[in-house]
């Protein structure tokens, strides 16, 4: 048994960069690299004020075409289910078939905050806008191109979960 948590810690990553390494030819600072990566997606806000489309489709869309993140890349980082993934992307090509043109002078929220299970995609979108960025529900329904009904009961429902 070791000293510590960290040093048993510290033996795993490396037995782990290793296999990675020998099996797979991915040097360490590739993988170490490739986590940071996965960590810095964002998505422009812009992309959500499509009215046509939901939060999820935007949100597939946008990692798709703009992205170019296969199917199952995206349901990973989102926690869900490929076939609805591929269901929702065919959904909103039948809505917008262009490609979104994003527009990054309205901010970027991490990608990180949708993968959650505990919120839907809407619901992680407007808590991260109202706790984290501390915006006004007005405001985000504006940015959203949303009502701002809408935005409260996602906020409150988000809320709720949040205390449960």
């Amino acid at each position: 048994m070791s000293d510590s948590p960290q040093k048993d810690a510290l033996n795993m990553l490396q037995l782990l960069l290793e296999h990675l390494q020998n099996h797979y030819n991915i040097a360490p600072e590739e993988a170490l690299r490739l986590i940071k990566e996965k960590e810095d997606l964002s998505v422009p806000l812009s992309v959500f004020e499509r009215f046509e489309l939901t939060f999820l489709e935007a949100l597939v869309k946008y990692l798709h075409e703009n992205l170019s993140m296969r199917f199952s890349q995206i349901a990973k980082s989102l926690n869900k289910n490929p076939v609805s993934i591929w269901g929702c992307y065919k959904k909103s090509k039948a809505k917008h078939p262009n490609q979104f043109s994003p527009d990054l002078s309205k901010g970027e929220v991490p990608l990180v905050i949708f993968t959650s299970k505990k919120y839907t995609i809407s619901e992680a979108l407007v808590h991260y806008l109202s706790q984290e960025r501390k915006m006004r529900y007005i405001d985000i329904a504006k940015l959203l191109n949303r009502d701002s009904r809408t935005i409260w009961s996602l906020a409150r429902r988000a809320l709720k979960k949040n205390e449960e």
